[in-house]
C-alpha cells in the first residue's frame, strides 16, 4: 500500500465524498468531478484532527457518516442531517 493510503469513497445525494489520506481531509466532488468543498477539522490547538482518513461509510440507520482514521486509530461519526444540509446548500450554489 502507498505511504498515503487508499481513499475511501461514499455517495451522498448528488455528491461523491472521498477521503484524502495524504492531505488529512475529506473532499466533496460533484458527479462531474469538480471539487466543491474540503473538510479539514482541527483541534483547539489548530492541529489537524485526522491523521490519515481512509475508510468512509454512510450509516442511514444511525444518521451518520463514518470516517476511519487509520493512523489516529479512531472512527469518527459525522452527523448526516447536518452534512446533508450543508451539501444541499452547495448543490444549490453550484447550479
Amino acid at each position: 500500500m502507498p505511504a498515503v493510503g487508499r481513499p475511501g469513497l461514499a455517495e451522498l445525494g448528488p455528491f461523491v465524498l472521498a477521503t484524502d489520506p495524504g492531505g488529512h481531509r475529506l473532499v466533496v466532488f460533484t458527479a462531474a468531478g469538480e471539487v466543491v468543498a474540503t473538510l479539514e477539522p482541527r483541534d483547539r490547538d489548530d492541529n489537524l484532527l485526522w491523521k490519515r482518513p481512509e475508510g468512509l461509510a454512510v450509516d442511514r440507520t444511525g444518521g451518520r457518516l463514518l470516517l476511519a482514521d487509520r493512523d489516529g486509530g479512531k472512527l469518527y461519526a459525522l452527523p448526516l442531517p447536518r452534512l446533508e444540509a450543508e451539501l444541499a446548500s452547495l448543490a444549490s450554489s453550484t447550479r
